[in-house]
């Protein structure tokens, strides 16, 4: 059932063991960070505690101003890619339930398998969301999901019920001593020119839905380049060298390729110099929104709704409403991928150059901005 604050008192004036549950990747816990800030000024003393997966050891590290601890995610039934073992679920849980949570907060998905994986934890007190026309699964303190509100929102929502009232959406990403090093490492090592103006193409995405046409990227690559003398940079996964490979080699122009060479870190100090980001709909993007770079995000087959920066003013987004989108899906049930192929060059183009013009008339105004030209 849906709580209302006349049951806030069932909670813990100050719960001393907090855990949080979001199995997911980097645009996922990038989009919860206003809600672990929340959590952290609620319950400024409590242990907070990240159950996640195996990547994001790194990324409570990053965020220790709100995360303490880390807690690798074993699989579940439902909540990811295959890797559910089932004895390294019992074993887990197991240690879990030893760890004696005051509370445990659900914040992945819409907790049809993380709101039962959450009660399993064995916290005094659970809080989450629940599908709608389903019944609540143990939660103590538990709302109906709400598909069409942003990532953000939905988040802090949730801490709501447990008299949680932030409206902070603000999103941030330290950059650290290491991080600025390990790019000028890169920076020497590529040799990227000086004077120019510094863009990004970040034509990877795990889902096929998000993936705009890599020819589509070669032929905006060559325009930037060509008519507004750019200096581009093509960034991209281990997994993504072949794409970005694919990009630089059928580029009239030229481009400096570190697909695969850069950490979550480095890629973030190289974002912030950067005077536009052009990317799919995937984890960096969000990176750029954090730090307040500007960008253009293409959408495909997701939801801006739910995905879109809130910051529209910096932050623009191109998508083509088709019959079938949103969709839920991974890769295109159809094979045709039309909410992709009909976004144009020509469009993504005149986007970027209308912000690479805002850049410049703040660099003209405000000389020591750190932009790169």
């Amino acid at each position: 059932m849906d709580l209302t604050s006349t049951q806030f008192s069932k909670l813990p004036l100050n719960p001393q063991r907090i855990a949080i549950v979001r199995a997911l990747h980097i645009g996922d816990l990038l989009c919860a960070v206003p809600a672990f800030r929340a959590v952290r000024n609620a319950f400024p003393q409590a242990e907070i505690t990240l159950v996640c997966m195996p990547w994001a050891k790194e990324f409570v590290q990053r965020y220790s101003h709100y995360l303490d601890r880390f807690l690798e995610f074993p699989g579940y039934p439902g909540m990811d890619d295959g890797r559910v073992k089932p004895k390294e679920i019992v074993k887990f849980l197991a240690g879990a339930q030893k760890e004696d949570f005051d509370l445990a907060i659900q914040l992945h998905g819409d907790g049809i398998m993380s709101s039962p994986f959450t009660v399993l934890l064995g916290a005094k007190l659970t809080a989450g969301y629940y599908r709608r026309g389903f019944a609540n699964p143990g939660l103590d303190f538990a709302l109906p999901n709400n598909q069409d509100d942003h990532e953000i929102i939905r988040n802090l929502k949730v801490l709501k019920v447990i008299g949680i009232d932030s409206d902070d959406v603000a999103v941030d990403f330290p950059i650290t001593k290491e991080d600025k090093e390990a790019l000028l490492r890169l920076e020497k090592a590529y040799r990227f020119p000086v004077g120019k103006k510094l863009v990004a193409f970040h034509p990877g995405s795990k889902a096929p839905t998000r993936r705009w046409n890599p020819l589509s990227f070669t032929q905006l690559a060559d325009e930037m380049v060509g008519r507004l003398g750019v200096q581009l940079i093509l960034t991209g996964g281990p997994q993504e060298e072949g794409l970005v490979n694919q990009i630089q080699t059928a580029m009239k122009e030229k481009a400096v390729n570190l697909a695969g060479k850069t950490t979550l870190g480095s890629l973030a100090a190289l974002f912030e110099k950067l005077s536009l980001l052009i990317t799919n709909d995937t984890g960096p993007a969000h990176i750029a929104y954090a730090l307040g770079t500007k960008s253009v995000t293409i959408f495909g087959g997701a939801d801006p709704r739910r995905w879109a920066p809130l910051d529209e003013a910096n932050h623009k987004i191109i998508r083509k409403k088709v019959s079938c989108n949103p969709c839920p899906y991974f890769d295109c049930p159809s094979g045709n991928f039309e909410c992709l192929k009909a976004i144009q060059v020509d469009e993504v183009f005149e986007l970027a150059e209308s912000l690479l013009k805002e850049v410049a008339n703040e660099k003209a105004k405000n000389p020591n901005l750190a932009y790169s030209w």
